[in-house]
């Protein structure tokens, strides 16, 4: 038994033993639920930001060329080469080395094993983050630009049966996902599913959810469905060098089929995307928009201009950001400043949530939240995998 946790430590669904099973979910989709594909001289043209505004997900290869992590993380031995003695935190009464977190990979036996999950980056880990860099189509990301949002960029390591319980990444953000070693399976399900009248339940902090077993009972049953025309639903196998794009408000579960899975992932916000996204994030995250929305004043005035009004956008006086004239600086990328903004980063023990909150510093008004994200990055899509992108 690794550390306290019950769920990761249970055997009772004895899926360790079902190799087979998960051996099957190597084979690609049949057509009919296949995911797009673009092709890599796409995915490097001069018009390419495009793709970052796409509403459907899709698959790219051979863009990962120039990373420093395609050699470092590119199979098991040259990661613990580079990396083997960094120490990482899987839950609260659980540290291992990288080392140790392959070899527990390799040996468990439970159902639902611990997922590896970096996202704060600090002491040693902080050369991660020389490893790899936003693909060109994502680098303009408008998220960066709201006070603690930076830090939605995860390094994942993950055994076989870890994985993402079916979510949607949060903040209405998109992500991007890399393997540079080993193979993912992803299923999604577009924003508008009816998910109750499914059957199908989403992540949910604190509840017992196992990707491996939603793999097992949950995927065989949408199939079929799929099959009959009742869901529409997006499969793929994403395998080392391929990067795969996760949409803002699409449902998605992920499986670690390889040995030992390694991909890193970031939720971000395209300016492309930011007029079809933008209903519903004020609609269900009106204190992020009113936020947002202060700092791409600031920062971005070419995006905001094409926003609604601040009064029409629910920011007006009564959640509108503090006064312009307050002492306090918050620093930004590319030398933007917006005053009196503070945040922090709340991550949760487990899982892949990070948690981003807001608030003015004393002396000003204005607005107050929090937000988590996941794989996708929010946590796989970059948003939410093990508790929440891909």
């Amino acid at each position: 038994m690794l550390g306290s946790s019950i769920q990761h430590n249970s055997t009772a669904r004895g899926l360790a033993s079902r190799e087979s099973e998960f051996e099957a979910l190597l084979t690609d989709p049949g057509a009919a639920t296949s995911i797009s594909r673009v092709s890599a001289s796409e995915f490097a043209a001069d018009d390419a930001t495009a793709l970052a505004a796409c509403a459907e997900p899709f698959l790219v290869a051979g863009t990962l060329t120039g990373w420093r992590g395609s050699e470092r993380w590119l199979s098991v031995e040259t990661l613990l080469d580079a990396y083997g003695d960094l120490t990482f935190s899987l839950a609260h009464d659980v540290t291992v080395t990288l080392r140790e977190y392959a070899e527990y990979a390799r040996s468990t036996g439970a159902d639902c094993p611990y997922y590896l999950v970096e996202r704060r980056f600090e002491d040693g880990r902080a050369a991660l983050l020389d490893d790899f860099a936003p693909p060109p189509p994502f680098s303009d990301d408008l998220f960066r630009y709201v006070p603690g949002s930076r830090s939605a960029r995860y390094w994942f390591c993950g055994g076989p049966r870890s994985g993402t319980f079916l979510h949607a990444d949060p903040l209405c953000t998109a992500a991007w996902n890399a393997v540079t070693c080993g193979a993912k399976r992803w299923c999604f399900l577009p924003p508008e599913t009816d998910l109750a009248s499914l059957g199908l339940d989403v992540f949910r902090d604190g509840a017992r959810q196992i990707a491996s077993a939603w793999f097992v009972d949950e995927l065989p049953r949408l199939q079929l469905l799929a099959a009959e025309g009742r869901v529409r639903m997006v499969e793929v196998v994403q395998r080392a060098g391929e990067l795969v794009y996760i949409p803002a408000g699409w449902y998605h579960a992920v499986l670690n089929l390889g040995p030992l899975t390694v991909a890193v992932s970031q939720n971000f916000v395209a300016p492309a995307a930011l007029p079809r996204i933008w209903p519903t994030l004020l609609a269900r995250e009106a204190t992020f928009a009113a936020v947002l929305t202060d700092m791409l004043e600031h920062c971005r005035p070419d995006v905001a201009a094409a926003l609604p009004a601040r009064e029409s956008a629910g920011c007006g006086k009564a959640s509108r950001g503090p006064s312009h004239g307050a002492s306090a600086v918050h620093s930004q990328p590319g030398g933007c400043q917006r005053p009196n903004w503070h945040a922090g980063v709340e991550s949760k023990e487990e899982g892949i949530s990070l948690g981003v909150w807001w608030r003015p510093v004393e002396g000003g008004g204005g607005v107050e939240g929090s937000a988590a994200a996941a794989e996708g990055g929010g946590a796989e899509g970059g948003g939410g995998e093990s508790a929440r992108s891909v």
